[in-house]
């Protein structure tokens, strides 16, 4: 098995990896950090936004409580001038109507006998043309209220009931907070409950001879829930975010789907309700769905204001952000990965341009050359192995002439060898000779040697006889022993001529050999 090693891989090949990881963790890392700080800011931003939007409908229902309260206190004055113009009012003794009646907040009824007032000879009771007018001029509801036994009682108005009826004959008892400010002859300004409806309205006491015997009532609907549904309609938060309005007794004012349903038994409504803020956010299920409910309470209606969005939709800007992330980082990593291809295969052409120039050197082709035109370490790099392929070019010719010289030198070597194989051989050829001559001549000696020992044996035997020549025989003897030594020396000789003309016959094959 291949034991493959990160700097075994091609140079453009690691620079693509190198550069292309770097780039990737870097853009990781960066997208990471992003997304966190992001999904933090968008998260925020919703909250806030939401926040806001919920106080931007709080304001917008504050104000038209805020103009509907200025035409209500303006509305009184204009109403009461039109009274006041339309005449005097007057009552005849003994003029009665008898009337069925209902308490507004119980629905009790009874009957009473109705003083019958006029104004201007024209009775106060059922006088729709009037309140009409004032209707028509303060653009809101008016009425006429005449005292009775237990409260006042609606004579005229352009409230309707249900049915469209005009809402005659219902009285407010005395236990009103506003019949206690008529009674002592104040103006009551304020919200009030008109048919089980809240009104802001303004109710001034209509006095005769110094007793309060009816009031004028000036009101319009606390809310314009028309104008507001229509407000609400129009809104819309992410895919299915709403507003809506829930009143302190749970019940849903403005709803797109359940308006006039109660959520007293929903733990959201619960949630609010019993952590007493003025404004804040829950978290809760609503049909299956994580919801977020942002709420404001608007203290003039005893409602609060509601906007309810999904938490996944919220999130969805998150998911949507991670997937941008991830597709910016992909063709980023896609981007680099193809730049540093392009990079790595110019710059390993190159390379390997240089490569093959190298190899060709290296396989004794000095001829090469390389025709790359550029600044940056691979050009520095041909322009090196150039240099060096000039040298080894200078380097190998002067190699070659020294070869020439060389070889010259060596033939005549070759040749004084041989000369010298010739003379060694001659002078072997000579020492032969003398070594046969030296041989002659040891032999001649020998011979001499043995006839002077036969010589002396024989004087030996005739010593006796020859007493007279015994001087000359002992000089006859030393002369001989000298020549015995002389003998041994010659043989001496003869023996280191002979050592040496085998020397002389070896150095001369030797010579001979290397002269060839």
């Amino acid at each position: 098995m291949v034991n493959l090693r990160f700097k075994d891989l091609k140079i453009g090949l690691r620079i693509s990896l190198f550069t292309s990881g770097a780039v990737v963790l870097l853009l990781t890392v960066m997208g990471i950090y992003l997304y966190r700080v992001q999904s933090t800011n968008i998260l925020s931003d919703a909250n806030a936004n939401l926040t806001e939007e919920v106080n931007n409908l709080k304001e917008i229902v504050e104000l038209q409580i805020r103009e509907r309260e200025i035409r209500v206190a303006t509305g009184i004055d204009v109403a009461m001038e039109v009274f006041s113009n339309s005449g005097k009012i007057a009552h005849r003794p003994g003029e009665v109507m008898e009337l069925e009646v209902s308490n507004q907040e119980n629905g009790q009824t009874s009957y009473v006998d109705l003083p019958l007032w006029r104004l201007d000879g024209e009775p106060l009771y059922d006088n729709n043309a009037l309140v009409d007018k004032m209707g028509a001029l303060t653009r809101a509801e008016a009425t006429f209220f005449q005292k009775i036994e237990g409260g006042y009682l609606r004579v005229a108005t352009t409230i309707k009931d249900e049915e469209g009826r005009r809402a005659v004959n219902t009285f407010i008892p005395d236990n009103s907070p506003v019949v206690a400010a008529i009674e002592q002859g104040q103006d009551y300004l304020g919200r009030a409950v008109v048919l089980d409806e809240w009104f802001l309205t303004a109710y001034r006491p209509l006095m005769y001879e110094g007793q309060a015997v009816g009031m004028l009532f000036v009101g319009m609907p606390e809310k314009d829930m028309g104008g507001i549904k229509n407000l609400f309609g129009r809104k819309q938060y992410f895919q299915t975010g709403y507003p809506f309005i829930v009143d302190g007794e749970g019940t849903l004012l403005v709803h797109p789907v359940y308006e006039g349903a109660s959520i007293t038994s929903d733990p959201a409504y619960h949630e609010i309700m019993s952590r007493g803020e003025e404004e804040g956010s829950i978290h809760h299920e609503w049909e299956g769905e994580n919801k977020i409910q942002y709420f404001s309470y608007v203290p003039d209606m005893d409602a609060y204001i509601v906007v309810s969005v999904s938490e996944d939709e919220i999130l969805q800007m998150v998911v949507n952000l991670r997937r941008a992330l991830i597709l910016v980082i992909f063709l980023s990593t896609l981007a680099i990965v193809l730049i540093n291809y392009f990079i790595g295969r110019s710059l390993s052409a190159n390379i390997n341009k240089a490569v093959v120039f190298a190899q060709e050197i290296a396989a004794g082709n000095l001829a090469a050359h390389i025709d790359l035109d550029q600044k940056d370490e691979v050009g520095l790099l041909t322009r090196a192995l150039m240099m060096m392929v000039g040298k080894l070019r200078e380097i190998v010719a002067g190699i070659q002439t020294g070869a020439v010289e060389i070889a010259s030198a060596s033939q005549q070597i070759s040749i004084g060898s041989q000369q010298m194989s010739q003379g060694a051989n001659a002078q072997a050829v000579a020492a032969e000779e003398v070594s046969s001559s030296m041989e002659e001549m040891a032999a001649n000696i020998m011979q001499n040697t043995e006839n002077a020992q036969q010589t002396e044996k024989i004087s030996l035997q005739a010593r006796s006889g020859m007493e007279q020549m015994e001087q000359s025989g002992h000089e006859s003897l030393a002369s001989i022993q000298n020549i015995a030594g002389k003998i041994a020396i010659i043989n001496d000789i003869a023996f280191q001529t002979n050592i040496l003309a085998l020397n002389a016959s070896v150095e001369a094959a030797r010579a001979g050999e290397h002269g060839k």
